[in-house]
């Protein structure tokens, strides 16, 4: 699963279509000066990702402390502040949420400027195709999609001086599209990943390995601030 830390059980058979296996993620950042960020999420699991997402968040005396701690994977020091679930008991059908909380450091403080991630999709090259060749096939899963909507809110005081340009890596292994649109006042993104292929095989993971690491290109690309503190 992209973007969190539940996993899924490999069994499951026929495989569904990527666009069954999705997951969406909005999230409504309001940055502070410091680099500091008051989050608002809403995210839709579907699919064969689902069933997992309700034996992981089942119980509610321990739901509060497994999603901050899985958030935490992607914003360092998180704390949560809120959450609230649906879907978690039915048998099928979608597993949402929505969630309020506070990241010590979203975007990185730099002199006058802050430099903020536009997703939190980052290094894929690390998580897909570490090393440069492979002797075995690379299982990566059901083939599925991740979608991120995100707008970010300039600090009073402070103004986007460098937006993302975004951009498209494309090939048969999947597809990474990222979108930007920027207004003095916040910036808005959209990232789009398309994981089409179960498994790769040594013979076509350079080619596979070539197309992360053109996707992890895009995704490196910040947002830069600047203004005073």
């Amino acid at each position: 699963e992209i973007g969190g830390s539940v996993r899924c059980a490999k069994e499951t058979a026929p495989w569904l279509p990527r666009a069954q296996n999705r997951r969406e993620r909005n999230l409504d950042v309001r940055l502070a000066r410091d680099g500091s960020a008051t989050l608002r999420g809403r995210e839709t699991v579907t699919g064969g990702q689902a069933p997992a997402y309700r034996s992981q968040y089942q119980s509610p005396g321990t739901r509060q402390e497994r999603l901050e701690r899985s958030l935490r994977n992607l914003f360092p020091g998180l704390s949560l502040q809120t959450q609230r679930f649906q879907g978690l008991g039915t048998l099928e059908g979608d597993v949402r949420y929505e969630y309020t909380a506070e990241a010590p450091q979203l975007a990185q403080r730099d002199g006058e400027q802050l430099r903020a991630p536009t997703s939190v999709l980052g290094d894929l090259t690390s998580s897909f195709a570490r090393t440069q060749t492979r002797r075995y096939p690379l299982d990566l899963g059901s083939p599925s999609s991740y979608i991120e909507e995100r707008v970010i809110h300039v600090p009073n005081g402070m103004r986007a001086s460098q937006s993302p340009e975004g951009g498209e890596a494309e090939s048969p292994f999947g597809r990474l599209r990222v979108t930007v649109e920027a207004t003095a006042r916040q910036v808005q993104t959209r990232t789009e990943l398309e994981i089409r292929r179960d498994r790769v095989t040594p013979e076509e993971y350079p080619a596979f390995r070539a197309w992360v690491q053109a996707a992890d290109r895009i995704l490196q690309q910040r947002l830069i601030l600047e203004g005073g503190r």
